[in-house]
């Protein structure tokens, strides 16, 4: 009785190596852009956190000062973490970007990715930086002006990511 030999051909595993080789030169780009992507994302939701930490901020600077006739230097938020803000004016309010400011006011879980350093300029109010996944070209900065009454939320380009 004659034995029937099972197996591939050697053409059909280079068939299936040019196959695997052409899905490789395809996929591996898509996807690191898709990763730059998520990374911009996740910076551009934490620039939308700051903006509304921001907002949220001032109107309980605002409510307090309504409330107590002073200028309070910290606001308590609902979950009582303490912030500190910018108290020149009755139209001050905003966090300031030392630490127990910004930070305080946009939470972000541990696992979340985002880290923050404070880095205060020479000549300026300071700038608190939020990096994604440790890629310092990947950041958001938040910086109120000296007086507290306006702020710049700056983002780094898509393609630094």
């Amino acid at each position: 009785m004659k034995s029937k030999q099972t197996g591939f051909t050697l053409v059909e595993l280079i068939v299936v190596i040019v196959i695997l080789g052409i899905l490789a030169a395809v996929a591996i780009p898509r996807y690191s852009n898709n990763t730059q992507q998520a990374r911009f994302a996740m910076i551009n939701s934490v620039a939308g956190a700051i903006r509304s930490a921001t907002v949220q901020v001032q109107g309980l600077y605002q409510i307090a000062y309504t409330t107590t006739g002073t200028l309070p230097t910290s606001v308590t938020m609902r979950d009582g973490t303490a912030v500190a803000v910018f108290n020149g004016t009755a139209a001050a309010g905003l966090p300031t970007a030392a630490t127990g400011g910004i930070d305080n006011a946009v939470q972000l879980s541990a696992g979340s990715g985002i880290a923050y350093v404070q880095d205060v300029p020479a000549a300026g109010s300071g700038r608190f930086y939020y990096t994604a996944l440790g890629n310092a070209a990947c950041f958001v900065t938040y910086a109120p002006n000296a007086t507290g009454t306006t702020y710049t939320i700056t983002l780094a380009a898509n393609t630094t990511c």
